[in-house]
């Protein structure tokens, strides 16, 4: 029997928090102050944000259990600082930065630039390994467009994917057999994934499946894969 289901998550329908003209934070799961029945986040996965950041703005997180924090920017670049500013990295789009936290670590998310506005997408997934610290993975859709690189992955727990497609664009995703579960989210453009047509910042969760297939309907179209066990 076919076990296989799919939801799709809205971008108009995300929760958001706000602090006045300095921060935004849509969330497409439970975050904070935002609690839905429907919206409890899969498996590995605590949070799935796109946050906003004002010029020379901060946001101070604490990690509730041991996570990876995956934050990839989408407009300008933030500056990272963790273990009370020890460790500090600069982060731009076209990179993704994972930090890999103990429960009760802090980490500081800051716009660097005085006026110009940032955004970046804020994943918080729970892990089971004993590794720490941060690791920042550059990469370029430029010169792989039409395929899924590999940005980041923890042991039995997730792995990270981007592509960017030319139009008519198709591709069909296999997961190996770690993982049963993705978390489809667009970034940019349109697609359409198991037949369900996906705008920019709507996303897909695919649960019990071996693989999915996906074409890109725009140009430049962007998309993010989330494997998850």
């Amino acid at each position: 029997m076919d076990k296989s289901s799919a939801t799709i998550y809205l971008a108009e329908q995300r929760g958001i928090t706000q602090a006045d003209q300095s921060f935004r934070s849509w969330h497409t799961f439970n975050y904070g102050d935002y609690q839905n029945p429907h919206r409890e986040a899969p498996g590995a996965l605590r949070a799935f944000n796109e946050d906003t950041l004002a010029g020379g703005q901060r946001m101070v997180h604490q990690a509730a259990e041991a996570v990876d924090i995956l934050l990839l920017p989408l407009v300008g670049g933030i500056t990272v600082a963790v273990d009370n500013g020890k460790s500090q990295q600069y982060v731009e789009a076209g990179s993704l930065l994972s930090l890999h936290l103990s429960a009760g670590d802090k980490y500081i998310v800051e716009n660097p630039f005085e006026v110009d506005l940032v955004s970046y997408l804020h994943l918080v997934i729970r892990r089971t390994t004993l590794k720490t610290g941060l690791a920042l993975h550059p990469f370029d859709l430029g010169q792989h467009s039409n395929r899924l690189l590999k940005l980041a992955e923890g042991a039995k727990s997730y792995q990270c994917l981007i592509g960017q497609f030319d139009g008519r664009s198709e591709l069909n995703q296999a997961l190996d057999g770690t993982f049963k579960h993705s978390y489809v989210f667009i970034i940019d453009g349109v697609f359409e994934v198991q037949n369900r047509l996906l705008h920019a910042r709507d996303g897909l969760f695919l649960s019990q499946i071996q693989e999915f297939d996906f074409e890109a309907l725009a140009n430049n179209s962007i998309v993010l894969l989330l494997n998850l066990c």
